[in-house]
């Protein structure tokens, strides 16, 4: 299992285990950053930082650590079908052996609009 390949064709390095390690790593972020508005007293400033994230139910956290997981895979992969496509190994050096710019935001241009309106109608005001 920890060398099945998840998309061979667009994306050789990725793997089944990589991906649910992706996503158990997003749900536990996800459950910590919900449990950061709990310390209140010890970090004053935490309120100012995020929304009232602690009066999501675990099932909306667990849930939302899942999507937001599964659409980081889901955008990596995009970003290296595009790459694919258009003939190119990657999208600059910025960052020497990590690839370019696109390869820092692939995910996170399918997990922001999700996130946001997440929060913007899920989340209690």
């Amino acid at each position: 299992m920890g060398h099945a390949k998840l998309a061979p064709v667009v994306s050789p390095g990725k793997t089944l285990v990589g991906a649910i390690a992706g996503v158990i790593s997003s749900i536990a972020t996800v459950l910590v950053m919900c449990a950061l508005p709990r310390f209140s007293d010890i970090l004053p400033w935490i309120h100012e930082l995020l929304p009232p994230l602690d009066v999501v139910s675990y099932t909306h956290q667990i849930a939302l650590g899942t999507v937001l997981g599964v659409l980081c895979i889901v955008g990596d992969l995009v970003e290296s079908y595009v790459k694919r496509v258009a003939g190119v190994k990657d999208s600059g050096a910025f960052f020497p052996g990590h690839g370019g710019c696109l390869d820092r935001m692939d995910s996170f241009l399918f997990v922001a609009p999700c996130l946001y309106f997440y929060s913007e109608f899920a989340l209690p005001k």
